[in-house]
């Protein structure tokens, strides 16, 4: 936990500590089978030029920038401006933003000060997927805590992801 953040956004690992800890709780270390589909990048030809996402937050305003070179969306963030990974110095840049709309209520956890909210994140609710430059406005559906999210087109097909880095984003 860096001093140079607050928490709880300031912890972080890695894969080797994770497996480690995993290890010792008695997980199995296996191949999982992804909860999402991924395909290769559209051919550059097929890509838009340009596109922006905004995500309004109380305290940040987060940006993403369409790169159709790299496919990929910079993002940005109003108090640190074009955000980069900490520990390497590279622009963050997922292949994938997806921005889920949910029901959120006080979380009455007993944590002092301000109150915190929790997201109801069992049920479904408008989604925007944004992949390959262009955004699909579409539905998230969670049948239960323990299954995954699942993200659907407006006829109801599952969507299919780029291969990579995916950032979710939920907004109330």
């Amino acid at each position: 936990r860096p001093k140079t953040r607050f928490a709880p956004h300031n912890l972080y690992t890695t894969g080797a500590k994770l497996r480690s800890l995993g290890k010792r709780m008695g997980a199995k270390d296996q191949t999982y089978q992804s909860a999402w589909h991924f395909a290769p990048d559209a051919p550059l030809e097929s890509r838009p030029y340009g596109g922006t996402i905004t995500v309004s937050y109380p305290y940040n305003l987060i940006k993403y920038r369409y790169d159709r070179t790299t496919n990929t969306y910079l993002r940005s963030v109003t108090r640190e401006a074009k955000q980069t990974d900490a520990a390497d110095g590279i622009r963050i840049a997922p292949q994938n933003v997806i921005v889920m709309r949910m029901k959120f209520g006080p979380l009455n956890d007993g944590h002092p000060g301000a109150p915190r909210l929790e997201a109801t994140v069992v049920g479904s609710g408008p989604a925007w997927i944004s992949t390959n430059g262009r955004t699909i406005k579409g539905t998230w559906k969670k049948t239960a805590l323990t299954q995954p999210t699942r993200f659907y087109d407006a006829k109801g097909n599952e969507v299919t992801l780029t291969v990579g880095q995916t950032f979710v984003q939920v907004v109330p």
